[in-house]
């Protein structure tokens, strides 16, 4: 009797969070994520995670939760920096005690732009096409996986060749800023 008395807080035990839905949808450069709670009991907070389809999931963000509520609550989170393609989401619902569950993994599609990145993989050089001008260059920055920015400049030709040849095998970022920031992955053999 005893131990059935232990155990029947722990069978009883809600879940942090009832979820009403979870969206992700396409605007122009970013992907806005929302979502609607039933009712939370000792929610602490919701992580949004995000991947592409060449990389693994990482927490983009993380959003404070209601604690405990029993009226619907509305949520919403802006990923400004996706990649042109197929970007996902998922939402990590974590309660006080540190017990989470993991949504649907929903999927966003953001339309490719007028920038072109070739060959692909590169061997000792990359070439970018733009809209750049003399007038309007786009600066350019090449990041290695862990966030090092290894080579910078500015892009002043509608196509424009970057020189890799020092980079070792593997796989690249390159951030592009002008008008908005775009972020293209590329590999190097």
């Amino acid at each position: 009797v005893q131990e059935s008395a232990r155990m029947g807080p722990v069978a009883l035990s809600t879940l942090p969070v009832t979820l009403n839905y979870f969206s992700a949808t396409a605007t122009q450069r970013s992907a806005v994520l929302r979502w609607q709670t039933a009712s939370e009991a000792n929610s602490l907070h919701f992580e949004i995670e995000y991947r592409t389809d060449q990389s693994d999931w990482s927490r983009i963000g993380i959003e404070d939760a209601a604690g405990t509520s029993d009226h619907t609550l509305q949520y919403s989170f802006t990923h400004k920096d996706p990649v042109a393609g197929r970007n996902h989401y998922r939402l990590k619902m974590v309660d006080v005690d540190g017990s989470y569950k993991m949504t649907d993994v929903k999927q966003v599609l953001i339309s490719g732009s007028a920038i072109r990145l070739y060959p692909v993989p590169a061997i000792d050089r990359i070439v970018v096409e733009t809209a750049a001008s003399a007038s309007q260059p786009v600066s350019y920055s090449i990041l290695n996986q862990q966030g090092a920015v290894l080579k910078s400049g500015e892009l002043r030709q509608s196509r424009q060749e970057i020189n890799i040849r020092d980079f070792k095998s593997g796989y690249y970022f390159i951030r592009l800023q002008g008008a908005d920031t775009q972020v293209l992955k590329f590999s190097k053999e």
